[in-house]
């Protein structure tokens, strides 16, 4: 659940930074490779799903968006300059190749002691070294594969786009997009809404759990008077 919340951050705040909604849906496609490989690299482990390891899960999903970015903003340059949705993938996932690794393997390695559990205390963060190795490394091969991929099959059917001119707000209106300032708002708007839905989900859950605990409290006790009842030299027994 908090993957998904996460996915959903990250897909609204691209949103706002590209103005575009195609753009940031082809940047997180890579992210269900990352949280595939998360499991794996647990499962594989047997490791169990812990606090560092959610957090290592954060970290590697951090670094896929990342590297997602580097390759479908080098497409949209290339495609600002004449080339084909086809041909800008193409070029976008052999120049970022060298970038994309390195950022994946330095981090890797990074991780690499804390997930061998190296050193004294160190077993109790090897959770989050393990998810961010094996997260990034599924995660790694979507960039590089996947996502050229998938932009080349969803810009494919438009033509090359044009070169970006003081007029650009209004080619992206009339294609149907937001504006800059109308984008920012509906995305505070949306996620004002699910900051206040969640809340109210977490409040709810709470309540609920305190009520239950209630129950069994109240029927505990009335058990204890029951049983008291029916054996009152027991009782007194065990009193003294």
């Amino acid at each position: 659940m908090g993957s998904l919340w996460q996915s959903c951050w990250l897909y609204l705040l691209i949103v706002v930074n590209f103005q575009s909604w195609l753009d940031p849906l082809i940047i997180i496609s890579a992210l269900p490779a990352a949280l595939a490989g998360i499991v794996w690299m647990l499962f594989t482990t047997k490791t169990t799903f812990s606090v560092p390891s959610l957090t290592g899960s954060i970290m590697c999903m951090g670094v896929a968006t990342a590297n997602s970015i580097l390759i479908v903003s080098f497409a949209k340059e290339e495609r600002e300059r004449g080339r084909s949705a086809f041909d800008a993938a193409l070029a976008a996932g052999f120049t970022r190749f060298r970038p994309v690794l390195m950022t994946a393997f330095a981090m890797m390695l990074g991780m690499a002691p804390m997930a061998f559990g190296i050193g004294e205390g160190a077993e109790q963060n090897a959770p989050l070294g393990r998810a961010v190795i094996g997260g990034l490394l599924f995660a790694t091969i979507a960039t590089l594969l996947f996502v050229p991929v998938v932009y080349a099959v969803l810009h494919g059917r438009s033509g090359p786009a044009r070169e970006a001119t003081s007029g650009g707000m209004d080619m992206e209106r009339k294609r149907g997009g937001f504006s800059g300032p109308v984008a920012t708002v509906f995305v505070l708007l949306l996620a004002a809404v699910g900051v206040a839905a969640w809340g109210i989900v977490t409040r709810t859950r709470a309540l609920a759990q305190v009520a239950k605990e209630t129950r069994q409290l109240a029927v505990q006790a009335n058990c204890g008077r029951r049983a008291q009842a029916r054996c009152p030299a027991a009782g007194d027994r065990v009193t003294r």
